[in-house]
């Protein structure tokens, strides 16, 4: 599922630019929506992606909410999108990898929570 990588890569960033804990605000959302809508194609061989909502829980435990995201088909495909999921959410240990990536250990980030 191609949406994963990058919500993973979301819950790092969030902890990063995030020093305190609790919900991140609607303008700093917005912001890594776009910045995710922007880069995803870089990604997914040209395919656009579209988020509806983006929700960001950053603390010890990071979670991430992305609803009604949609990854499109590239053209020549029969139907318009390749995935279509009403919403997703993830939780990872951001302590964790937070701690790995400050001493350049992090090689990957533990999923403590997936609910589709």
């Amino acid at each position: 599922m191609p949406l994963i990588p990058l919500v993973g890569a979301v819950v790092v960033i969030g902890a990063g630019i995030w020093l305190g804990r609790g919900t991140l605000g609607k303008r700093v959302t917005e912001k890594i929506r776009k910045a995710i809508e922007k880069e995803a194609p870089n990604a997914l061989g040209g395919a656009k992606v579209k988020l509806g909502r983006l929700k960001m829980d950053v603390g010890k435990k990071c979670s991430v909410t992305i609803a009604d995201a949609i990854v499109y088909n590239l053209p020549g495909f029969k139907s318009d999108h390749v995935l279509k999921v009403g919403q997703i959410s993830v939780q990872a240990d951001a302590e964790l990898a937070v701690s790995a990536a400050t001493k350049g250990e992090l090689k990957e980030i533990e999923i403590t929570e997936l609910t589709v």
